[in-house]
């Protein structure tokens, strides 16, 4: 009885850790493509005010494989890793630890998507807001 209890036990862990990775791929490849910066929320100890992108031309790139593009926005940025299901980092970025971590949400379309920073974090709070333009990226 003892051995069909552990049994048990190991195949309910087993289907865990399979569904977690395949949750996790199913996040990655809800954010591979390319997506248009179209403004932000800041604050500056008051409600949030939205403001609209100054150019409709800065755009970020999640690849498959783990690579990042961001020319404008997070220059330099070359790497993504999802750390949880609503959690990414991004590096290299200019800071103290050579990278920063987001929370992210996308809408119910899958077509918006709005980063907050956490690690290191805005003060007042802030977040960016990016429209979805394309699913596949070509290398």
């Amino acid at each position: 009885m003892k051995q069909l209890a552990s049994f048990c036990i190991i195949l309910l862990l087993i289907g865990s850790c399979n569904k977690s990775a395949e949750k996790k791929t199913n996040i990655e490849s809800s954010l591979t493509g390319t997506w248009l910066y179209k403004g932000e929320y800041y604050s500056i100890g008051g409600p949030a005010e939205w403001r609209p992108a100054a150019s409709a031309t800065q755009t970020m790139s999640f690849f498959e494989d783990g690579a990042f593009s961001a020319p404008g926005i997070y220059s330099g940025a070359s790497h993504y890793s999802l750390i949880d299901t609503n959690k990414l980092q991004i590096e290299p970025m200019p800071t103290d630890k050579s990278y920063q971590r987001f929370i992210f949400e996308l809408d119910d379309t899958g077509n918006q998507l709005t980063l907050s920073p956490i690690e290191p974090s805005c003060i007042e709070g802030c977040s960016a807001v990016f429209e979805r333009i394309s699913h596949y990226i070509e290398y």
